[in-house]
Order: C-alpha cells, then sequence, then structure tokens
C-alpha cells in the first residue's frame, strides 16, 4: 500500500486549529491535525479519525482540497477543509502534541510543519485560494 496520510483545516470565524508538535518529524512546528491513513480506511475517514483522536473534536463534511507528495516524508497527503465540527479542542496526545491552539488565519506561527506550511502557501483557508 502506498504511504498516505490525511490533513485537516478547521476553521471557525477566521481562525484555524493547529498542533505544535513534540516529535519527529517536524518537532517544534506547528501544523495541522491528522496523520497516516490505515489499511481499509478512505483519507476523508482517517482524517475525521485522526482529529477526533488528537483534538476531541468531531468534524463533518469534510472538503477535499488539494492533494500532493510530500517530497520531505514520501507520504501522498490529502488536505481537507471543514467548518463543521463539535467539542473543545484538547490535547488528547501530549506524547505527540505540546500544544494545541486556535489563531486567526493571518497570524499562524511562523515555524510550520509541510502540511501547514503548503496550505499557507496556497492559501487553502483562504477565501480565494491559489488552487
Amino acid at each position: 500500500m502506498n504511504k498516505q496520510s490525511s490533513s485537516v483545516i478547521l476553521l471557525k470565524d477566521n481562525y484555524i486549529l493547529i498542533l505544535k508538535r513534540n516529535k519527529e518529524p517536524y518537532k517544534g512546528c506547528w501544523g495541522l491535525q491528522g496523520g497516516k491513513v490505515e489499511e481499509n480506511e478512505t483519507p476523508q475517514d482517517a482524517a475525521i479519525r485522526e482529529v477526533f483522536e488528537e483534538t476531541n473534536i468531531s468534524c463533518s463534511k469534510l472538503k477535499l482540497l488539494k492533494e500532493f507528495l510530500n517530497p520531505e516524508t514520501g507520504y501522498y497527503n490529502y488536505i481537507f477543509s471543514t467548518t463543521h465540527f463539535e467539542g473543545v479542542a484538547e490535547n488528547k496526545e501530549p506524547e505527540k502534541h505540546e500544544a494545541v491552539q486556535w489563531f486567526p488565519v493571518n497570524k499562524i506561527p511562523e515555524k510550520q510543519g509541510w502540511s501547514l506550511r503548503k496550505s499557507v502557501e496556497l492559501s487553502l483557508f483562504s477565501a480565494n485560494p491559489k488552487i
């Protein structure tokens, strides 16, 4: 099976939820919630599962924004977005993340993991994405 991962952009009132990594890859960088697609799992199902496992947020109505190969990890990455979710964000995996925080979309920290960096480059969470 190809190496695949899913990432999710959670948006609420011009804020985006991101996580600060506590381990490699991208230790010390901020990134999107997400992770590996398991065997017999769709990228969308993996995205929903990973968001809940990492943040305790249940999301739905995901929209696939972009898919591409991450040259840094060799994973084929699917980036989804949604404004449909419920729950209060919490760090459910402190061994993997040191922080979970909402940021204004125009004030995202500069130290970013690949999926978040690519999403910022393409303005995937703005009203006018570059796709």
